[in-house]
């Protein structure tokens, strides 16, 4: 007899760091969705090694941007309101997806030391 594995109703999360030109431009894709215009936005990963992070690329609308996905020092609860006075909790953010047009100045380490400030 096979137990089935236990199915959890909590999202999965990440946060996703961008240059601020970057960041204009997911915004007006966004915006563009909500009015069922298509919009250019996928995230590839690569496979990753257990001494470095997982390098990604994050396409938006053509430019294709170098990513690492690493591990924060500690994990954040998201919560949900339909009303805004009762909050339930949705998920767990214990990553963030690191990306920057410049290769180089990605991180090399698998946890970030800093976490969210």
């Amino acid at each position: 007899m096979s137990k089935k594995p236990a199915v959890s109703n909590l999202e999965e999360h990440f946060l996703l760091q961008v240059p601020d030109h970057i960041a204009a431009r997911l915004q007006a894709l966004i915006q563009q969705q909500a009015e069922n215009a298509p919009g250019d936005v996928a995230v590839t990963f690569d496979e990753g090694g257990p001494d470095k992070p997982q390098s990604a690329t994050l396409r938006v609308d053509g430019t294709d941007l170098p990513a690492r996905l690493c591990k924060l020092p500690t994990i954040v609860e998201t919560h949900k309101s339909l009303d805004g006075e009762t909050y339930y909790k949705t998920g767990q953010v214990g990553q963030m997806l690191v990306c920057d047009t410049d290769e180089a100045a990605l991180p090399t380490e698998v946890e970030l030391p800093n976490g969210l400030a």
